[in-house]
């Protein structure tokens, strides 16, 4: 049965199923006192004595909030918050984020992050307002497309993440990245990035593949005693683009294409 309720600067359309209370709309409701954007909205843990347990798709589709509060252990749905317009996002006991969830909106920050174990393909996708990004802890994995089109240019607390995938910043501002130990790189993850420096253990493995149309004239190499680079053909213009330090190594392998 879907309802209504009105909070004052916000209403919401909420769904009651099995499992709790699902939010399927959330609107602003400027009629009611005439504030152009709230600042600090708290989503209710419970209504009508149900438990909030659920956020639907594009439930948040063009609300604008400065800073919004979910209820502990909510469940998010697939582009739940795709084009809203909230800059600061907590999400306290979520353990995964969906696919495309924040895609194409708003969001500069998220808090309360930390038990985020899961994030499937393009969950940043096109959030332009995002610069920086403190990766989750459990993680282990930077999903595809995640960051792709973001305004990222710095990730951070990726110590944990063993794998990044297909074009995972693709088209990204970002410009730089400390790459932990056995983390595997994926086909065109920093393509079309202005990104100029990478640190790493002692030892690198690169592929020519992984930075097609990069916009910079280098990309320094720090803290690598040893880079492989497999240079699959036609991927880069200019494969002297990477640089290292005096006391490094820098190894060409020669790639086919297929």
């Amino acid at each position: 049965m879907k309802e209504c309720f009105d909070f004052g600067t916000v209403y919401y359309i909420s769904d009651t199923y099995e499992e709790g209370v699902k939010i399927t709309l959330v609107k602003n409701n400027y009629m009611k006192d005439m504030e152009e954007r709230p600042d600090k909205v708290v989503l209710p843990e419970k209504i009508n004595g149900n438990t909030v347990t659920r956020i639907g798709e594009e439930a948040f589709f063009n609300y604008e909030c400065e800073e919004l509060f979910l209820p502990i252990k909510v469940k998010l749905d697939p582009r739940a918050f795709h084009r809203s317009l909230i800059a600061k996002i907590h999400i306290p006991g979520v353990k995964m984020i969906p696919s495309n969830c924040f895609a194409e909106s708003y969001l500069k920050e998220l808090a309360d992050c930390n038990d985020v174990i899961c994030v499937e393909e393009k969950a940043f996708l096109f959030t332009t307002e995002l610069e920086s990004f403190e990766w989750f802890p459990n993680c282990s994995t930077i999903p595809r497309k995640c960051f792709a089109f973001s305004g990222i240019n710095y990730i951070s607390n990726i110590n944990n993440v063993s794998f990044i995938s297909i074009d995972a910043f693709r088209g990204s501002r970002l410009k730089e990245i400390d790459i932990p130990d056995k983390c595997s790189l994926s086909s065109g993850c920093f393509s079309y990035t202005p990104i100029s420096k990478i640190s790493a253990g002692e030892s690198l493995t690169l592929n020519t593949s992984e930075f097609v149309g990069c916009k910079c004239e280098k990309i320094k190499l720090i803290g690598c005693e040893r880079v492989v680079l497999h240079v699959v053909p036609h991927t880069l213009p200019n494969e002297d683009i990477f640089e290292v330090g005096f006391d490094s190594v820098l190894v060409k392998i020669p790639k086919p294409p297929f």
